[in-house]
């Protein structure tokens, strides 16, 4: 069965590195485990989050909105800093 952590094996998964190890100035190495740590603990996080009226609502309104349903790793590449911490910002904002 496949995991959300093969994403991180893909090449969109790997213009996501890479995008995150030039914003950060770190690692890819170092990007990749932080990303196999944090993955299922944000999906833990969703989890619990939907289980309220008010979270699934919220997580639902997000997911609709125009901002936040584009696919930002289609155009991974070419997303400045600050566009690409905002809208993953407002996306965890939603899930936490």
């Amino acid at each position: 069965m496949a995991s959300i952590l093969d994403f991180l094996n893909t090449p969109k998964g790997e213009d996501f590195i890479s995008k995150v190890s030039e914003i950060t100035s770190e690692d890819k190495d170092k990007i990749t485990a932080a990303m196999r740590l944090s993955f299922p603990m944000l999906l833990t996080a969703m989890k619990y989050n939907i289980t309220s009226y008010k979270g699934n609502n919220s997580l639902y309104k997000a997911l609709q909105e125009k901002d936040n349903s584009e696919n930002l790793l289609e155009n991974i590449k070419d997303l400045d800093a600050s566009n690409l911490i905002a809208k993953s910002g407002g996306i965890l904002d939603h899930i936490l």
